[in-house]
């Protein structure tokens, strides 16, 4: 499974980025001037992307269900991470 990343201008693949299972949830943030993307899969793991360098950032596993939804906020110490499972669990990650 893959994440592509286009270009808006030339229409082009700038990047295609590999993922572990079938990804049911994403959303975009900037954290300190990096463009990122956390990606919510239905083997349960979380991936954060830097979509500047097109590489994986790091990865969390969870409690195993399927993320439904992820929504990050940024805040003066960092960036929050939320997740809605599955498993009817809503997951915070700071």
């Amino acid at each position: 499974k893959t994440i592509k990343l286009w270009s808006l201008d030339t229409n082009a693949i700038l990047a295609t980025l590999t993922v572990g299972s079938a990804i049911s949830s994403f959303s975009g943030y900037q954290y300190k001037n990096m463009a990122c993307l956390v990606s919510g899969d239905e083997d349960g793991s979380i991936k954060f992307w830097n979509l500047v360098q097109h590489k994986l950032i790091t990865e969390f596993e969870g409690d195993g269900y399927p993320v439904f939804a992820t929504t990050t906020y940024e805040f003066d110490e960092g960036v929050c991470l939320a997740c809605g499972r599955f498993s009817g669990n809503i997951e915070l990650w700071k």
